[in-house]
């Protein structure tokens, strides 16, 4: 009898980690859900409080989620390369509770769950930002199960210890930790550069879209234009800067 349970929570183990590692590979289409909102219920777009300029203003704080969410990603993608150390072709757990790690367990899910919000807000519709939010969570919840089924494969006490003291979504600074190592900025914009490349056009896309659906014609004004640049710049400065800096084959995909 305990034979058999044994054996079914080992199986359940490795189905979470399958599903996880699937979606894993399809996570950056999870940005197309708001767009997709956005498109199927183009009748009910509007502009806030019917004005176009309210509207900008929101559109603005809404990216600024986005930001925020993109910065959160690029913070841990700089400080992860602390988390693991490669030795003797395995991966050992290393200062795990230093730095963002020390506030959050999974600090890439609340990056993404701010982009996807800063993304959603824009619908002005709650039914839709909720929904939008809803499938998120359905479908990046088995992403971050399956990370922590690995690690505590992998890690045994060390994570289990880790596990109880850092929590896993909501961020806490009770146990705020300064990492010992400097961070690293080679390592942050090859993870991440392509992402805030990609969330930047989204970003670009629903403003423009938005526009042409309410007043028959696109934005023309220039600053969505101008902060399209940073995302360009740090595309050149990725090209310019990393090949070669950062070497992650070994590692597993979950991890990022």
């Amino acid at each position: 009898m305990a034979k058999g349970k044994k054996q079914n929570k080992s199986s359940s183990r490795v189905s979470i980690i399958r599903l996880g590692n699937r979606l894993f590979r399809w996570r950056r289409w999870f940005y197309l859900l708001p767009v997709s909102l956005m498109i199927f219920y183009s009748e009910n777009l509007k502009y806030l409080f019917k004005s176009y300029v309210y509207d900008e203003l929101f559109e603005i704080a809404s990216f600024g989620v986005v930001a925020l969410g993109l910065a959160i990603r690029f913070w841990a993608s700089g400080s992860s390369h602390r988390s693991f150390v490669k030795k003797e072709k395995e991966w050992h757990f290393h200062s795990q509770t230093q730095g963002v790690f020390s506030i959050v367990r999974n600090p890439y899910f609340v990056g993404e769950f701010f982009i996807l919000l800063g993304l959603s807000l824009p619908l002005l519709s709650l039914r839709l930002v909720l929904l939008s939010l809803f499938l998120f969570l359905l479908l990046y919840t088995p992403i971050v199960l399956s990370r922590e089924r690995m690690l505590e494969d992998r890690f045994k006490e060390a994570y289990e210890a880790y596990r109880r003291k850092i929590p896993l979504c909501i961020p806490s600074f009770r146990h705020w930790e300064k990492g010992r190592v400097h961070f690293r900025w080679d390592v942050a914009l090859e993870k991440e550069t392509n992402i805030i490349v990609i969330v930047s056009f989204f970003c670009f896309f629903i403003e423009q879209y938005k526009d042409i659906i309410i007043k028959g014609a696109w934005d023309s004004q220039p600053i969505w234009l101008i902060l399209m640049l940073p995302a360009i710049f740090l595309l050149l400065l990725q090209s310019a800067l990393t090949p070669a800096l950062c070497d992650y084959s070994d590692m597993p995909e979950i991890l990022d």
